[in-house]
């Protein structure tokens, strides 16, 4: 869909997206890059480094849905956008753009999950996934003031537990309340 509105084919789209902010992605896996992070499996009790050659291979016309990689300034510099452009601050993308693509459907918009904390009207959103080798979860709140990164390079029950332990840590932690800000 994207190409056709576009006029590109997705390559050139993910030239446009690296120009645009200033981030390198990578397709595939980050160890294709010579320095980059190696997934884990977990066989016999101990973590085993997934080579090049053993990886989980996409095939290409899937890899807009999950193969690519960027290393984690990039990723950070690139979910900044999203919480600036959430926090009414346009920046690549105007202010509506990104509300639309959190917020735009109820509780999946355009690749992020959303929904209400707990009983609140205060909203998040958030984006995640794992195909066995990596773990990632992504929450942003622009009302709470918080936006959470996490990675794994490893994925199985424990690491989803730590995973999720971690992401209410730090919710519990550093999302304050704009309200509860001002009273700083």
């Amino acid at each position: 869909m994207l190409e056709k509105a576009a006029g590109k084919n997705w390559t050139q789209l993910l030239e446009v997206l690296n120009t645009k902010y200033e981030i390198e992605t990578i397709i595939g896996f980050p160890n294709q890059e010579s320095n980059g992070t190696f997934g884990h499996r977990k066989k016999l009790f101990k973590y085993k480094a997934i080579s090049n050659a053993r990886e989980y291979k996409f095939r290409f016309d899937l890899s807009p849905s999950g193969n690519l990689s960027l290393n984690i300034l990039d990723l950070s510099f690139f979910i900044k956008h999203h919480f600036d452009g959430l926090n009414g601050k346009a920046n690549i993308l105007k202010e509506e753009t990104y509300h639309k693509m959190h917020f735009g459907l109820e509780k999946y918009s355009l690749g992020w999950y959303n929904g209400n904390i707990g009983n609140t009207e205060l909203k998040f959103s958030y984006h995640g996934g794992s195909i066995g080798t990596f773990s990632s979860a992504i929450m942003i709140s622009p009302e709470r003031q918080v936006a959470i990164i996490i990675l794994i390079n490893s994925d199985n029950k424990k690491t989803s537990e730590l995973k999720t332990q971690l992401r209410t840590l730090l919710w519990e932690k550093f999302g304050k309340n704009k309200k509860d800000q001002q009273a700083f």
